[in-house]
């Protein structure tokens, strides 16, 4: 079960020095006032894997990724859920809400620390400074930029290169030998996908089979990520 934004794992708390420079480095193609302006009512938060941070057609609720990961899920018309983007440091989530509700979410998938911006001073902000203006402009234009690979992904790709793609997404450095591994389940990848269980198995077990990946338990290590991009496109 997905934590609400009010469950017992949040902890929000002042600014801490990382935060407030992940956010003033963000932003410093546009002097340091906007910084400034947002940090005054901003809040820290930690996000547990699985947790909430963004209802479907939730307004006003806007933050910044400093670290770990999170995803961007809608619902499919068949009913099942699939993460459309994964967001890694320092990048903004929630931004379209401040205009309008956005019928997608916003997960955790690894363990993040983010910074709450407050929705009504992002907007007095966008007004007071152009440059900031401009900035929301181009981060909005490019969320609209990533359609088409979307449309593509769920319209054309199949599972196992969907598989491929996010397994890409989620891996981590494992070891020296420079391998990289996604720390994730059938069950967790299947809901990424947007599929079950018993087709997300077999798409794994074709590419061990192609040597591409291996399949541990919880995990799936990237044997040869070169050919693993080609498939995924």
């Amino acid at each position: 079960m997905l934590a609400e934004h009010n469950g017992a794992n949040q902890d929000r708390g002042g600014i801490g020095p990382t935060a407030r420079a992940a956010l003033t480095g963000f932003l410093s193609a546009v002097g340091p006032a906007p910084a400034a302006w947002l940090l005054q009512s901003a809040r820290q938060r930690v996000g547990s894997p699985g947790e909430l941070l963004l209802r479907e057609d939730e307004t006003d609720h806007v933050g910044l990724l400093i670290d770990g990961m999170l995803g961007t899920v809608v619902s499919l018309p068949d009913g099942q859920m699939a993460t459309i983007q994964y967001l890694t440091p320092v990048a903004f989530f929630g931004l379209p809400t401040i205009f309008f509700p956005v019928s997608l979410s916003v997960h955790v998938v690894r363990k993040a620390t983010v910074i709450e911006l407050d929705a009504n001073e992002m907007r007095r902000c966008a007004r007071e400074f152009r440059e900031f203006g401009w900035f929301l402009t181009r981060q909005l234009a490019g969320a609209v930029c990533r359609v088409p690979s979307i449309v593509e992904e769920f319209g054309f790709k199949t599972v196992t290169q969907r598989v491929a793609s996010h397994l890409i997404s989620l891996a981590q450095p494992q070891s020296p030998t420079g391998d990289r591994t996604a720390y994730v389940t059938q069950v967790a990848l299947a809901e990424h996908v947007g599929s079950v269980r018993e087709v997300i198995s077999r798409s794994l077990r074709s590419l061990s089979d192609d040597g591409m990946v291996f399949v541990g338990h919880g995990s799936v290590r990237i044997i040869d990520e070169a050919r693993l991009r080609v498939l995924a496109g």
